[in-house]
């Protein structure tokens, strides 16, 4: 089995763990809070190159900030944690299959923790020809239950001030190489939600293997 076999049903799954109300606020509520935010600078600022280049430094907070909303507005188990080595925060939602964190592209203060690095191990099971059920149904009750059975997935956000263009990825990074193991578009997830959960979705992962085998083998 591949990892292409494999991603179509981790794409079902997480859409209908994110919910379609999640997938839809998401990017309005962020684009809505990051121009509110733009204004806001320019009324400050006198000066026009002043003004753009502090808005950038805003941003990583107003989109953490967004997905604690609407995470928390749409049902799912949300905090704000310190990376380590310390020094910045960032925004931990967790799903009954998955934990997911969102950054601003290219930031390297998020992406080069030690929580990105272990969290990333997680996802080693998916390369593994007998592993873990890392889809099984496991309810966050607080901070202290273990990760150890989810995914791990990051959504890098692209927003374009001049342009007021706003973009996202979600990718499972590759447990031991620094890339990804696959990626969704928030359209592939917002299409995927609006259909059925696929059957094999539903699985446990060691059958979801071997009913992906079965198809591709034609037996």
């Amino acid at each position: 089995m591949t990892i292409d076999d494999l991603k179509p049903h981790i794409l079902s799954r997480l859409a209908h763990e994110f919910k379609l109300q999640f997938l839809d606020a998401l990017p309005i509520d962020i684009k809505n809070r990051l121009l509110s935010n733009g204004e806001y600078i320019s009324s400050t600022f006198n000066n026009p190159d002043i003004s753009n280049q502090a808005a950038p430094k805003y941003e990583p907070d107003i989109l953490m900030d967004e997905l604690y909303k609407v995470a928390s507005n749409n049902g799912h188990s949300v905090i704000a944690k310190e990376t380590v080595p310390k020094g910045h925060f960032y925004t931990h939602m967790t799903t009954s299959s998955c934990n997911v964190i969102i950054v601003r592209r290219n930031s390297r203060n998020t992406s080069k923790s030690n929580f990105f690095a272990d969290q990333a191990f997680l996802n080693y099971g998916l390369m593994e020809p007998q592993q873990p059920d890392l889809l099984d149904d496991i309810v966050l009750q607080n901070d202290e239950t273990p990760l150890s059975s989810l995914l791990f997935v990051y959504a890098p956000v692209y927003w374009d001030r001049e342009m007021e263009m706003l973009d996202f990825e979600f990718i499972l990074p590759h447990p031991t190489e620094f890339r990804p193991l696959m990626v969704f578009s928030l359209d592939e997830l917002r299409s995927a939600a609006k259909k059925p959960m696929t059957d094999i979705a539903g699985d446990d992962i060691v059958s979801f293997k071997k009913r992906i085998d079965q198809v591709v083998s034609g037996g």
